[in-house]
């Protein structure tokens, strides 16, 4: 047998180790709320490194010569002191051989060359399992809820929760570094955030964010990232910084030398953007992004967000998860300092009765409830709602802080008039009365002067460079007076510029009542026309019937609302239980893409029933744990009971 396989003489012992491990941790019983370790965690290694750690100190594996004959090498180890060990082919020819106790390797090895019988003799060198490092994220030091070394974390530019920030608890983490060794990506598992958006352009964040390619779009389906169900549209950005601090818990990219690592290093997050900027959201929001959330393939659904009253939709969409979508739902527990145990007190979604929810409380650095997260102590500890305590207080993550502004065009220059019929557009500065009071385009020229003829068709455009922004909106006000409800007016836009009316598409069509009002409107321009050259146009159609003095067309010159994210406000250190639920979200992602055979219990499961047990968990939750990633994933003991997911 070649000299190959001697490099790997340790590795087939440890493997089958490692399998009997796991059989037999299936076969003993785990009583509920206790960690049960599996067999291999009470094994430690036999082996005798010697000091510098390259080979073990009392062997070494000799060759003999082709022609030396077995009695002859027996002969040549026991003239030496040694011990033969194995054979090492198949011939025994290459011998492991166990040296004399208080001999060095080196001069082992130094003495075997010089015996004439010998071809060649080595160290038993010591090989290792890849090893995944240490992430070079450059805040991975402030990160305590993966690695808790008693670190103080520094405040960012929001406030910390002081208590037990110092003094920390080493080791009161998530186990995230030993998880890392089995496994760094969820990218399998589609993860969907329903929340305030995610800046999806974040450099930590950027290449971790899911995709589709038919989304609906003006030109039929169209890439997108998520979906707004704030704003209605395609292009789900976070205006506040919590829906962005979420999703960089769950898969910040790590080991990238950006930023902080996320407890996935890929992964695909769907943006669902749910709440405002104020972090305000509806039942209709939040049903429509679960909704939206099942439909397009998320098999863990974080919803860092809660309220008092029970909403029968929300019910009925989560548990559609359950039967339909074998998908898993980790919420928020509420960071409202209440204990759901007590008479009146109640947070949704927490407390559905639902199998495919799991509830999360928050713990601080030493391992304890902090002041503002929820909990539950009802008795009997089966009635209780939270589930599982995680990290949520002074976490790490990205953010993101919005700059906004706003500019205007006051129609005076790069304006092109086209159509059929009339097509004397006019502009009107600072108007009478009767115009309101501004910049305005006005057909025909001037104001409360017409008429304009039937069958016109005219319009006006110009192009703008909108490239810069992550979000750009139109604002402008329209007075039709017309006789007859079939003249219309539309805003008109094309990404590739032009004349937008003749090759781009119709981007909003306002209603006008008859009457001598202006009405304000927006439109949205971000998945339209975010563009160098995005051709916006004001078109005026009238029918056959159009006729009379007083017919006219006044719209006001346009301004733009834009946001960009700040870069100077990439990081934050936030608080509460939005914090500590990404933490399982992630694990039960990590869970899904490594057994993607378990379904939504087998995940909740090994979730609650594999963490440490504390007197905090043991006081406040249903399952008595703290979530410890790293068991989760090594958990051996699915369910007996199925989903019910229907096929």
């Amino acid at each position: 047998m070649s000299n190959r396989k001697l490099t790997f003489l340790t590795a087939p012992i440890l493997g089958i180790v490692t399998l009997i491990g796991v059989l037999w941790g299936q076969s003993i019983p785990s009583p509920k709320g206790e960690y049960n370790k599996p067999y291999l965690q009470s094994i430690k290694s036999k082996l005798k490194i010697a000091p510098g750690g390259k080979f073990i100190q009392d062997e070494i594996i000799v060759k003999f010569k082709s022609n030396i004959g077995e009695s002859s090498r027996t002969y040549s180890v026991q003239s030496l002191g040694g011990t033969q060990q194995a054979k090492l082919s198949e011939t025994g020819h290459q011998q492991l051989i166990k040296i004399p106790e208080g001999q060095s390797v080196e001069s082992a090895v130094q003495a075997y060359s010089k015996l004439p019988e010998v071809e060649s003799v080595q160290p038993n060198y010591v090989y290792h399992m890849s090893s995944v490092p240490t992430p070079n994220d450059p805040y991975y030091s402030q990160q305590w809820a993966v690695k808790n070394t008693k670190q103080t974390v520094t405040k960012v530019f929001d406030d910390l929760y002081t208590s037990s920030n110092p003094p920390s608890n080493a080791g009161n983490d998530t186990n995230l570094e030993n998880a890392w060794e089995i496994t760094t990506d969820c990218s399998s598992t589609i993860i969907a955030v329903l929340d305030t958006g995610i800046n999806y352009n974040h450099e930590d964040l950027k290449d971790n964010i899911w995709e589709s390619q038919t989304c609906p779009g003006y030109w039929g389906p169209k890439p997108c990232k998520g979906v707004d169900e704030v704003d209605l549209d395609s292009t789900p950005m976070d205006y506040n910084g919590h829906g962005t601090h979420v999703a960089g818990i769950i898969a910040a990219k790590g080991n990238n030398g950006i930023g902080i690592a996320g407890v996935c290093w890929s992964a695909k997050i769907m943006s669902v953007r749910v709440l405002d900027a104020f972090g305000n959201g509806t039942s209709s929001s939040i049903v429509s992004g679960i909704n939206f959330a099942l439909q397009n393939g998320a098999k863990v659904i974080n919803m860092s967000l809660d309220g008092p009253t029970y909403d029968p939709s929300m019910y009925s969409a989560i548990n559609s998860g359950a039967t339909t979508y074998d998908t898993l739902f980790v919420v928020a527990a509420g960071s409202k300092g209440y204990d759901l145990g007590s008479a009146g007190v109640n947070r949704y979604p927490c407390e559905y009765l639902l199998p495919n929810i799991v509830c999360v409380g928050a713990t601080d650095q030493n391992g304890y409830s902090p002041s503002f997260s929820n909990t539950d102590s009802s008795v009997p500890v089966s009635n209780r709602s939270v589930d599982i305590l995680a990290p949520g207080a002074n976490v790490l993550s990205t953010y993101n802080k919005v700059t906004m502004g706003n500019f205007w065009d006051d129609l005076s220059s790069g304006w092109t008039f086209s159509g059929v019929s009339q097509n004397d557009w006019g502009v009107i500065i600072s108007g009478t009365t009767s115009c309101f009071s501004g910049t305005w385009f006005s057909l025909p020229p001037g104001c409360g002067n017409g008429p304009i003829a039937a069958n016109t068709d005219t319009y006006a455009y110009k192009t703008f460079d909108l490239s810069s922004y992550d979000e750009i909106e139109m604002s402008n006000s329209v007075k039709l007076e017309s006789h007859d409800s079939g003249d219309i007016v539309e805003f008109w836009v094309n990404p590739l510029g032009g004349n937008p009316v003749q090759n781009g598409f119709m981007a909003n069509r306002p209603l006008q009542d008859p009457a001598n009002t202006f009405e304000s409107y927006r439109t949205d321009l971000t998945s339209a026309c975010k563009s160098v050259t995005c051709s916006i146009g004001f078109r005026m159609v009238t029918d056959p019937g159009t006729s009379g003095p007083s017919q006219i067309v006044l719209v006001s010159a346009p301004s733009f609302v834009w946001a960009r994210p700040n870069s100077a406000y990439s990081y934050n250190a936030l608080s509460g239980t939005s914090m500590s639920t990404p933490y399982v979200t992630g694990t039960a992602a990590m869970l899904r893409s490594m057994r993607p055979s378990f379904n939504y219990a087998d995940i909740l499961n090994a979730l609650v029933n594999s963490g440490n047990v504390t007197t905090t968990s043991t006081a406040y939750t249903r399952y008595g744990t703290n979530l410890d990633t790293y068991k989760a994933l090594i958990y051996l003991h699915p369910p007996t009971i199925t989903a019910g997911v229907q096929q």
